[in-house]
């Protein structure tokens, strides 16, 4: 009954993240206290009126989740289903962030599959703290927004777009990425078959934006699954041989 799932995740330095889960469908929210009393055997979950709303909680796991009328259902951290109800209630709106995503949707390719829109200031946060690892992906520090979206029928498609705000840095994040590519090619330079897989990820820059794209079959989609699988035994067995 499902016909959109929205994630949103907060991420923040030294914290597990916590998703909120939106989906939109046909739900049916008479017949909630039934199901819990089949199926909720250890009663985990009791039942709580939060404004206009019914909130199912789980509070060992900290978790809840709510139906918003028939055609909504909210799930997540307690405080997060909350606090998406509260706003809900008062009629929050965010001009300048919803305008923004409306901007950023308009350049997703595969807006009819799977999405993703990122604020990348948790990466900053990283990268202020002197993570050696980020600050390889020369320029990723102006990064200022990230969409990606991808697509699965009898093929494997993804697109991405990062928007910076420098159009130099952006291209020495591009320039980073592609030896990071190049380093992956090296390590897999005896595997012609693997090498080619990874060839088939391309990137482009313009001005401010770089777009990373690929497309597999099912099948090439499988083989680099195998391949890294075998990757990992084979370094496993090199790490324990240390």
């Amino acid at each position: 009954n499902i016909d959109v799932m929205m994630i949103a995740m907060n991420i923040s330095e030294g914290k597990n993240p916590s998703p909120l889960v939106v989906m939109n469908g046909h739900f049916y929210p008479e017949n909630f206290d039934a199901f819990l009393e089949k199926h909720d055997k250890e009663n985990e979950f009791s039942k709580e009126k939060f404004a206009t709303y019914n909130l199912y909680v789980n509070e060992k796991e900290k978790i809840a989740f709510s139906p918003i009328g028939k055609e909504v259902l909210v799930a997540g951290e307690k405080e997060e289903v909350k606090e998406w109800i509260r706003k809900k209630t008062d009629n929050y709106k965010n001009p300048k962030w919803e305008n923004e995503i409306t901007r950023l949707l308009s350049q997703t390719r595969y807006a009819d599959g799977s999405w993703m829109i990122g604020n990348p200031e948790f990466i900053h946060d990283k990268m202020n703290l002197n993570s050696n690892e980020l600050k390889k992906l020369k320029g990723l520090e102006a990064l200022e927004r990230g969409v990606a979206s991808f697509k699965v029928t009898n093929k494997m498609q993804f697109h991405s777009i990062g928007i910076f705000n420098d159009a130099e840095k952006a291209k020495l994040f591009q320039d980073a990425f592609k030896g990071f590519l190049a380093v992956i090619k090296l390590s897999m330079s005896e595997d012609r078959e693997a090498i080619d897989l990874v060839n088939k990820i391309n990137t482009q820059s313009k001005q401010k934006t770089i777009e990373v794209e690929l497309e597999y079959t099912i099948e090439e989609f499988k083989k680099l699954q195998a391949m890294k699988k075998k990757r990992m035994k084979k370094w496993t067995k090199e790490m324990k041989s240390i």
